[in-house]
């Protein structure tokens, strides 16, 4: 049986070639809504930390280690965003949940059963 023993981010970045540096920069882009990816233009110019609470959510995702860890994260997106949470979401600038699984999935990434057929 073969243990898994990555993270997300080590994961990802191995299977699609990007430098672990730029997990965040790369992951960020394809987990925002279409219409809220203007915000990573604002974010460059280092206008304000319009993205932190999404930085905090990609670390912590980042360090999953099978997919109840991500959905584990998720689960808590109201509490990265704090009191901006209603207005964001309402507005939907921010992460998607269904962008995250599906990016996750895209790159292989294993579920607990998956790891326990290997």
């Amino acid at each position: 049986m073969t243990k898994h023993s990555e993270n997300f981010a080590e994961f990802y970045c191995a299977r699609r070639g990007v430098p672990p540096e730029q997990f965040e920069e790369v992951v960020l882009e394809a987990m925002l809504y279409p219409h809220a990816r203007w915000m990573l233009f604002f974010d460059s110019c280092g206008w304000g930390d319009l993205l932190k609470a999404e930085r905090d959510v990609l670390s912590d995702l980042g360090c999953a280690v099978e997919m109840s860890d991500i959905s584990s994260v998720l689960s808590r997106l109201p509490w990265f965003y704090g009191k901006r949470w209603w207005l964001r979401n309402l507005l939907r600038l921010r992460i998607s949940s269904r962008r995250v699984f599906a990016v996750a999935r895209k790159s292989g990434f294993p579920s607990a059963t998956t790891k326990a057929s290997a």
